[in-house]
């Protein structure tokens, strides 16, 4: 539970052990309820960023790109 409108929420693979049904849910909560934060998602699965807008991909401590996030992608991409 958070008692206050963080300016920046950091989830590191928050969602890994949900299951699909659980982990929608949660993505809907934090769309509705943290409309003003940024949040920061760190995961391995695609399928679980579908929500983001954008996509910062990482690979060996080097930044490796930036883009839109296309969550058509998600579904292929793993």
């Amino acid at each position: 539970m958070l008692l206050k409108q963080p300016a920046l929420l950091a989830l590191d693979e928050a969602t890994s052990a949900l299951d699909q049904k659980t982990e929608v849910l949660f993505q809907r909560v934090l769309e509705e309820k943290f409309q003003q934060t940024t949040i920061l998602c760190i995961a391995h699965r695609l399928e679980t960023l579908r929500w983001c807008r954008t996509r910062i991909e990482m690979g060996t401590g080097k930044l490796l790109s930036i883009s839109d996030f296309n969550p058509e992608c998600a579904a292929s991409d793993h």
